[in-house]
């Protein structure tokens, strides 16, 4: 601990500032080099613009995009395997080894052999339509 008491009771000037450094000395003061307070500064200027870049990006995908950016919309595929589960629902196996399950109680006559087409639709949605029928159920998908 420090005694601050001995400060106020000296007179002379030179006793005084002898004092003040003997208390400076005795107190630890953690300075950063330059290069350590670049170091902090880049550190923080980095975050500040991963931070930035997380703030742009929120909720893109729903922009329109164009060139290099686009996605795919729509695949096809032809059904290799059928199984229906105790609900009624499909679980749809394709020939490029992708499997889906459907997730709504629509009506829809599969067979093995059909081609089909998954659409994306909003919200992360997938729906499953046979080629030239205009009826779909919704899917996920499962490998």
């Amino acid at each position: 601990m420090i005694d601050y008491q001995c400060v106020p009771k000296i007179s002379n000037d030179g006793e005084r500032l002898t004092c003040f450094d003997k208390l400076a000395s005795n107190t630890v003061v953690n300075l950063t080099t330059e290069q350590e307070s670049d170091k902090l500064v880049s550190q923080i200027k980095q975050a500040k613009r991963e931070e930035a870049q997380k703030i742009a990006d929120f909720s893109k995908e729903d922009i329109k995009k164009t060139g290099d950016d686009i996605e795919l919309v729509s695949i096809t595929g032809t059904i290799s395997k059928l199984q229906k589960l105790l609900r009624g629902q499909w679980v749809i196996s394709l020939k490029n080894g992708q499997k889906w399950q459907q997730t709504d109680t629509s009506r829809l006559n599969l067979k093995v052999g059909n081609d089909i087409r998954l659409l994306k639709g909003s919200l992360g949605s997938v729906y499953l339509f046979v080629e030239g029928s205009q009826r779909s159920i919704r899917v996920k998908r499962l490998k």
